[in-house]
């Protein structure tokens, strides 16, 4: 395995593990942090993993399926929110520069918060 930046790489292919948070290109939006919620499995077979988007913007949520991170969470620089009912699945060529990860407690959180989004 070689390392690229803060990004695992194994022949020439990012790795990336469920809970860590990379900037990635999401559809429509651009270059953002996201948390990888989706199994290693998925993450390493299909090369699609599936992503959290993670805002800045603190407001009134109407359901509780967000989590909220202080600043210096998975390397993030501001208070932010992990949006659990706004999931992509991206080509891992999205996946860019790697932020960190989250503590298990907090992807505990981010568990729960999934099942609430999904109805399971």
């Amino acid at each position: 395995m070689a390392r690229r930046g803060r990004a695992w790489t194994l022949l020439g292919v990012v790795i990336v593990e469920r809970g860590a948070v990379h900037l990635t290109r999401l559809p429509g939006i651009g270059r953002r942090p996201a948390l990888v919620v989706s199994w290693a499995g998925v993450n390493m077979r299909l090369g699609q993993p599936v992503m959290a988007r993670i805002t800045t913007v603190g407001r009134e949520r109407a359901l509780d399926t967000f989590v909220a991170l202080q600043a210096g969470e998975g390397g993030l620089e501001h208070d932010s929110f992990v949006l659990c009912h706004d999931l992509t699945t991206v080509g891992a060529s999205a996946v860019g520069l790697r932020l960190g990860r989250l503590h298990r407690r907090r992807m505990r959180q981010v568990d729960v918060a999934l099942r609430r989004s999904l109805g399971l």
